[in-house]
């Protein structure tokens, strides 16, 4: 935190802090908006500065007024004022110079501790002992008899004096709590530190803005608890306050949490603020705080992360608990859903995995209703054409096997590997994890089109079906043949639907799934005639139908391919229509990270927390050809050196590795140059992708260009640039001339 904002909370914290007034005015001067102020500049910073410094001295002095000793008026003001070594033996001059120094500490975010002692004779000693260890084996009020047995020792106590340690953020705190707010995610910071330290790590970690508004709750003040925090939840509500940060400490919540009504109207003002500390908390309130939280509105989701063994109660108490894992021990870690080393890998959980977990499952869930009430739908329709005598239109066999063998792959692979935007767009832009928290990949009206689009394609198909190759077959026209043309529809269709149309990114997995089913599919037919040597059927003819009859029939096929390409089709245009009319943020952004120079700028801005999969080898090694200019390409990979973001592939140094023989020395340009004749650059992103940028080119290489159609590469964003600039400049000059010859 810097020295402008210490100076500021140091000075103003007691009387800012107090909501007994009216309403809340919050300033604005040195902002141009909420989330992008200006800093303040050196001047204002220094000014404070010696303010502060001018307070230091003039306490100084005021202490040696009172004590009668003398301070060399010409020292630093910042340098510590040394008193004789006579008032150590003056307990209130002791006392008041300790408390002013934890004050200090506790400005500067530093945990503090202060010591005491007391002699006592061995008989004394002894009878404490002989209660204490009474009081420690009592089954009944145990905790109590062990306070007041404490208490008694606890007493007559002489200082020693006061330690301060700092607790320093792990890196990429602030940044990570600043993408979690953007997404829309209420961060409370339950802790064991005092009011002025939990305040000032707050901070420090980008919690409390400079423009923020924050709300003390404290049962010392004459105010009525009560009425204060109704008070802030009507500002709040009138929208008066830009930024809430509440405020409370361990006693002032053992009081709000003896009434039930206090309490509920504080978790309420929680909720709708957009921060809670509270401090001086014992593990069992932060426990209790999030057990509220959970019943006072079921349909939100807590999250308790913490790295030590007094979190562990909190961790367990909420929906998902997070451990991390470091100097604190491995408590919390094994108390937990998941563990991370840091608390900035927290975005990547939450943000990325978290958003895929979410997608995956609607995903999954909507194509699972979908592939059942588009098969058996067509069962239900195909009634009306029997007189509704309950035969089956389909193979018995076929039919139970249609869930296990032959629809079962495509839903796996959407729920497994479905990812709809890339990591770094999904970090980059954080608000995009809203879509999660306002239910838009699975809800009713979702639901609703699904099982629209599904009854359309089987009403649909059943029909035509019948009416193009039920009544007009040439060679078999047996349910069989026709139950077997309806069952290979559905079942391309759904696997087109699952493996391709619904996954934004088709991999070899999905193809691999899509074949395996329709494989399996073809291979069942000509297989399951060995299930009817020995067994009769009357209805279906399965023996020879699909290898001699309908299997040879033109006319059959012909109808499959008709039917394939108007059951996929309904689906394409309805998608079209859907996403022209209604596209979402999903949408859109699928297609911005294509734009070779949006998809850098999302990489760059995701680079701290995705760059050590990049510069892996294993993750994001590029295919070396043995020709052409992308065998060297491939060797580059000290982009990050050039942005000066972090150690780079090429200058990595791992103990126990091998160098990849693709790796350059350190020095290697981020991008190469094409041939200059062909006028094109390839450049390397961070991710490791190359892309293609065309240089300004003479009029050979326009000319060559337009006779080979590459004007379908975009160009570079600079020579872009510099077109709309020329394109202006002749505007102005035609304007000019026009002008002058009126």
């Amino acid at each position: 935190m810097d020295a402008q904002s210490r100076s500021s909370l140091s000075s103003n914290h007691r009387s800012s802090l107090n909501i007994g007034r009216t309403s809340f005015q919050v300033s604005t001067r040195g902002m141009n908006s909420i989330d992008n102020f200006m800093m303040q500049d050196s001047s204002e910073t220094s000014e404070l500065d010696e303010i502060a410094m001018s307070s230091r001295k003039s306490l100084h002095l005021q202490q040696a007024k009172k004590y009668g000793y003398e301070v060399n008026s010409s020292k630093n003001s910042s340098e510590p004022q040394i008193p004789p070594d006579s008032l150590i033996l003056n307990e209130e001059f002791v006392l008041e110079k300790t408390l002013e120094h934890i004050e200090e500490y506790s400005t500067e975010g530093l945990r503090t501790l202060m010591y005491s002692f007391r002699w006592l004779d061995k008989a004394q000693f002894e009878d404490w002992s002989a209660k204490y260890t009474e009081a420690k084996t009592s089954l009944v009020d145990r905790s109590k008899k062990i306070e007041t047995i404490g208490a008694l020792l606890e007493c007559q106590l002489e200082l020693c004096g006061a330690t301060a340690i700092e607790d320093k953020l792990q890196h990429g705190v602030p940044e990570a709590i600043e993408k979690l707010r953007k997404a829309g995610i209420k961060l409370w910071m339950l802790t064991g530190d005092k009011r002025e330290t939990a305040i000032n790590i707050g901070h420090s970690c980008s919690l409390i803005k400079d423009y923020s508004t924050v709300i003390i709750l404290s049962n010392e003040d004459e105010e009525n608890i009560a009425t204060k925090i109704t008070a802030a939840t009507l500002e709040v509500d009138a929208g008066n306050i830009a930024h809430c940060v509440v405020v409370v400490d361990g006693s002032t919540l053992s009081e709000i949490e003896s009434d039930l009504t206090t309490m509920t109207v504080f978790v309420e003002l929680g909720v709708k603020a957009d921060s809670v500390i509270c401090c001086r908390a014992s593990p069992s309130q932060k426990a209790t705080m999030v057990s509220y939280v959970r019943r006072y509105n079921t349909s939100k989701v807590t999250l308790a992360i913490g790295d030590g063994a007094n979190d562990i109660a909190m961790i367990q108490s909420a929906d998902i608990g997070v451990g991390i894992t470091g100097k604190e021990g491995f408590q919390a870690a094994r108390a937990s859903d998941y563990s991370i080393a840091q608390f900035r890998y927290l975005l990547k959980l939450l943000l990325v995995h978290g958003r895929y977990n979410y997608e995956r499952t609607s995903k999954f869930v909507l194509c699972t209703f979908y592939k059942e009430l588009l098969f058996y739908l067509s069962q239900a329709l195909y009634q009306r054409q029997n007189l509704f005598t309950g035969s089956s239109q389909y193979e018995s066999w076929s039919l139970s096997m249609f869930n296990t063998l032959f629809t079962s792959l495509p839903v796996l692979c959407i729920g497994m590997f479905e990812k709809d935007l890339r990591p770094s767009t999904l970090l980059a832009v954080p608000e995009l994890y809203s879509k999660g928290r306002n239910y838009e990949s699975f809800n009713l009206r979702l639901f609703v089109y699904w099982v629209l689009l599904g009854a359309a394609q089987s009403t649909a198909l059943s029909f035509l079906a019948w009416n193009v190759y039920g009544t007009n077959a040439t060679k078999d026209n047996t349910t069989m043949a026709l139950g077997v043309l309806m069952f290979t529809t559905l079942v391309v269709v759904i696997n087109v639907k699952c493996n391709v149309l619904e996954m934004h990114y088709v991999t070899k997995i999905p193809l691999i799934s899509m074949v395996v089913s329709l494989g399996g599919w073809m291979i069942w037919n000509l297989l399951i005639s060995a299930l009817y040597k020995t067994k009769d059927s009357k209805i279906f003819y399965v023996v020879a139908g699909f290898r001699e009859e309908f299997g040879r029939d033109v006319t059959w096929w012909g109808s499959l391919l008709v039917l394939i390409v108007i059951g996929v089709g309904i689906d394409v245009i309805a998608r079209c229509i859907r996403v022209e009319f209604w596209p979402t943020e999903s949408e859109t952004f699928q297609i911005l990270e294509r734009i070779p120079s949006i998809r850098k700028r999302l990489e760059f801005r995701a680079f701290g927390e995705l760059y050590h999969s990049w510069t892996w080898p294993h993750e994001s090694q590029i295919r070396a050809e043995s020709n052409g200019p992308y065998s060297r390409i491939a060797k580059i990979r000290s982009f990050v050196k050039k942005g000066g973001l972090g150690p780079s592939a090429a200058t990595r140094k791992r103990s126990s590795t091998l160098p990849t023989p693709t790796e350059l020395p350190p020095g290697s340009p981020s991008s190469v140059t094409r041939a200059a004749d062909l006028d094109y650059d390839e450049e390397m992103l961070p991710s490791g992708k190359v892309i293609r940028k065309r240089q300004r080119a003479n009029t050979k290489g326009r000319l060559r260009r337009l006779l080979s159609f590459d004007d379908v590469i975009p160009e570079a964003e600079e020579d872009s640039e510099d077109d709309v600039n020329r394109i202006i400049s002749d505007r102005m000059r035609q304007l000019e001339r026009d002008s002058s010859a009126c």
